[in-house]
């Protein structure tokens, strides 16, 4: 139970721009339960929203390995890459997270972002 309460807390102290209790919240949560893919899902949001792009790569290849077929590790590692100007990386993310959910318009945004980028 305790592994749900610590992604919630991280958000909550993202939102007051406690970054760094936020962080250790989350790592907290994957100590506690290290399939907890809410919680590096949320590391890995964050992170990127605090370009720490290497750091926020890390959280959504340990979703992706923990499970493939969760989009959102895509779609976040696709994000991440797209920051990186690796747009044919990016790319294949988007790829990959449409493939498994055809249905999330932000994916189809971002496949266009790196589409985007390789015209550049």
């Amino acid at each position: 139970m305790l592994s749900y309460y610590h992604p919630l807390r991280g958000d909550i102290l993202s939102c007051l721009e406690e970054n760094e209790d936020a962080l250790r919240s989350f790592a907290k949560a994957t100590e506690i339960d290290p399939l907890n893919l809410d919680a590096y899902l949320r590391e890995g949001n964050l992170l990127l929203h605090l370009e720490q792009f290497h750091r926020a790569l890390s959280c959504y290849d340990t979703v992706i390995d923990i499970d493939p077929l969760l989009s959102e590790g895509y779609a976040g590692r696709g994000a991440t890459l797209l920051k990186l100007n690796q747009y044919q990386t990016a790319l294949a993310c988007y790829d990959e997270a449409i493939e498994i959910d055809f249905l999330v318009a932000d994916f189809y945004k971002g496949k266009g972002d790196a589409f985007r980028g390789l015209e550049e």
